[in-house]
C-alpha cells in the first residue's frame, strides 16, 4: 500500500495510499532529499526495494523501503554519466 512521489522537489516520498484522500494534511511516512531533481522512482517487483535516478547522476537503492520512516538513506548509490 505503498506509493513513491519524486521530481523537482529533490526530494522522494514515501505515503499510506490507505490514507489518501484525506481531509487532514498528509504527511509522508519516509522521506529522501537527493540534493538535486528526481527523474524517477521504482520498486521492485517484491516492493522491498526502491531505485531511484536523479540530475546527481547516481542510481540510489533503498532497502526494505516499504517499511521506512522518517529520513532515510540509500543502502546503495551507483555513479553514472
Amino acid at each position: 500500500y505503498i506509493m513513491a512521489t519524486a521530481g523537482l522537489s529533490t526530494f522522494v516520498e514515501l505515503w499510506d495510499v490507505r490514507n489518501l484522500p484525506s481531509t487532514k494534511k498528509l504527511k509522508s511516512l519516509a522521506s529522501h532529499c537527493a540534493g538535486r531533481s528526481i527523474n524517477s522512482a521504482y520498486f521492485s517487483p517484491s516492493g522491498k526495494k526502491m531505485l531511484t535516478t536523479t540530475q546527481s547522476n547516481t542510481l540510489d537503492i533503498f532497502e526494505d523501503a516499504h517499511l521506512a520512516s522518517g529520513v532515510v538513506k540509500p543502502m546503495n548509490s551507483i555513479r553514472h554519466d
